[in-house]
């Protein structure tokens, strides 16, 4: 990952909003390895979600696995993009600006731009991987149940800003009271806070678990 040098870092600085989570993303990405993945609201994490992207495809390129790797899996077909979700439908300013640098660093041939509202999604297509990284506010019981319900089975779903503002933190409640009554039996969830910053310092994980149970037979 080359996103840490001064030339990206001129480009687009690291100012406390989601310099620690798209990190985060990164990671969570390179180990998951989804195929479908969304972003509502494009930004600094952009770079992070498609670097990933090309990181393991490179990975898969170039590293011959050994036997901790799933040969199988190492070798089956891999042919993942973004869907990245804007609605700057006038200016188109910032989806500009992130896209010019995304070919810049050469990573545009992995993301689709939509010029749309997040809220006329439909369900047509499913994701793996959705970050959801919009001013919600009271909208969050509601787009939780719209993103929720075009996840793939185990798939992830990660909301930013939801510990330390009065919606989010109702959400979180009131979610974590559903899935102890059973409304939700397929959810796992957890929550992060960054306790240094007192704004957008917070995210949570959200998990549709599979029906298929893990059965490992490694060590």
């Amino acid at each position: 990952m080359n996103l840490l040098n001064k030339d990206f870092l001129n480009i687009h600085p690291n100012t406390f909003g989601t310099e620690n989570v798209s990190l985060f993303l990164y990671s969570l990405i390179k180990t998951q390895r989804p195929s479908k993945l969304l972003e509502i609201g494009g930004g600094y994490s952009t770079f992070f979600i498609v670097q990933a992207i090309k990181d393991i495809l490179n990975e898969i390129k170039t590293i011959k696995y050994t036997l901790e790797i799933n040969s199988e899996f190492w070798e089956s077909k891999y042919n993942p993009s973004l869907d990245l979700i804007e609605n700057e439908v006038e200016n188109n300013t910032s989806l500009t600006i992130i896209y010019n640098n995304l070919k810049k660093f050469k990573l545009d041939t992995f993301v689709n731009i939509l010029k749309q509202d997040y809220t006329e999604i439909t369900n047509n297509k499913h994701y793996d991987f959705i970050w959801l990284d919009v001013g919600s506010g009271k909208n969050l019981p509601y787009l939780f149940q719209k993103f929720f319900n075009i996840l793939t089975e185990g798939g992830i779903l990660i909301i930013h800003s939801t510990l330390t503002n009065l919606y989010g933190k109702l959400f979180i409640t009131e979610l974590k009271l559903e899935i102890s009554k059973g409304i939700y039996p397929n959810i796992e969830l957890i929550s992060f806070l960054e306790p240094h910053k007192q704004s957008q310092n917070s995210f949570t994980v959200i998990k549709k678990t599979s029906n298929n149970p893990i059965y490992s037979i490694y060590a």
